[in-house]
């Protein structure tokens, strides 16, 4: 008598790919094929949008700073993948929405914490323990 093989249920079952023409036949399959041919070829690293030969990859300037802060004063926050090019900056969209967000905000608090939120941190901390 054969046994019953046990079923792995960590593995999704197998489905086998379409088999499809060489030349992708519409712009969403072209746009799919570009894109997975890129990321491959990087490998692992930077994003694809960093690669880019005309982007800085270093520390921000003032001047960089400036034009990033007075771009969203006039147009506010928005798509950061098209911001870098309408602002004038050679930086990436993530690069730009990173800057925004960690360091030039202007209601980012700076320092430490206030008396007040001490004890409600330390009385959170007595409730709800390490988590």
């Amino acid at each position: 008598r054969k046994r019953a093989r046990a079923t792995n249920t960590h593995t999704p079952p197998y489905i086998p790919l379409r088999l499809r023409s060489p030349r992708p036949n519409t712009r969403r399959e072209l746009a799919a094929a570009l894109l997975c041919s890129s990321r491959r070829s990087i490998g692992m690293g930077r994003s694809p949008c960093c690669e880019k030969e005309h982007t800085n990859k270093g520390a921000w300037t003032k001047e960089e700073d400036q034009r990033l802060i007075a771009y969203i004063r006039v147009n506010g926050e928005g798509c950061w993948r098209s911001l870098p090019k309408a602002a004038g900056l050679l930086r990436c969209g993530k690069s730009c929405r990173l800057r925004w967000m960690n360091y030039l905000r202007p209601d980012l608090k700076r320092g430490n914490f206030t008396d007040d939120e001490d004890e409600l941190i330390i009385r959170l901390h007595s409730l709800l323990g390490n988590k």
